[in-house]
């Protein structure tokens, strides 16, 4: 109520973080402090998140290429799981960068929603407002450790993991072929 007129304020504009339902941080009766964004006919448009600082304007002057976060899975999708790095800022650790040696086909074999994760910011993309992120950066890389493990003449057992026409390439421990 503007004094007399409704005014929407969309969901997407209630709050930066994502949010399910308007009642889960607004209630009738309360007083917030808006933005007019548009005026149409008989609808205002209205923003309460535009009366605040972009929070991903104010952490990436925290943040840098290297660093490593903890942040909390918030979605799974197919290629790979948005976390929320800081509230209301989110990046996205692709599927490629989520285990080191070990192929995934879904997010869900290796994080879940709500999962506290430690990831190394890989990139910072401040004009499209994007992070990415990485876990397989911080995971041991098991080539590091071949020569303590195996030797020259050691017998061992293995997979096959695929076979082409100069030979078959065998599947020694994780990451290691």
């Amino acid at each position: 109520d503007l004094g007399g007129i409704d005014g929407l304020v969309h969901i997407s504009e209630i709050s930066w973080s994502r949010i399910k339902k308007a009642s889960d941080v607004l209630e009738a009766g309360q007083e917030v402090r808006v933005k007019i964004l548009k005026i149409d006919e008989n609808k205002i448009s209205l923003s309460i998140k535009a009366t605040e600082e972009n929070p991903f304007d104010v952490a990436i002057k925290d943040l840098k290429e290297g660093d490593v976060v903890n942040a909390r899975v918030i979605r799974l999708m197919k290629f790979g799981a948005f976390v929320e790095i800081a509230t209301g800022v989110e990046g996205l650790i692709p599927i490629s960068e989520m285990s080191r040696g070990r192929r995934i086909s879904n997010p869900s074999e290796i994080v879940t929603e709500g999962e506290m994760v430690e990831a190394q910011i890989l990139k910072i993309k401040p004009n499209a407002r994007k992070i990415s992120l990485s876990l397989k950066s911080l995971q041991p890389d098991p080539w590091d450790a071949v020569c303590d493990d195996l030797n020259v003449g050691d017998e061992i057992n293995g997979h096959i993991e695929s076979i082409a026409s100069f030979g078959a390439f065998i599947k020694i421990t994780d990451g290691v072929s």
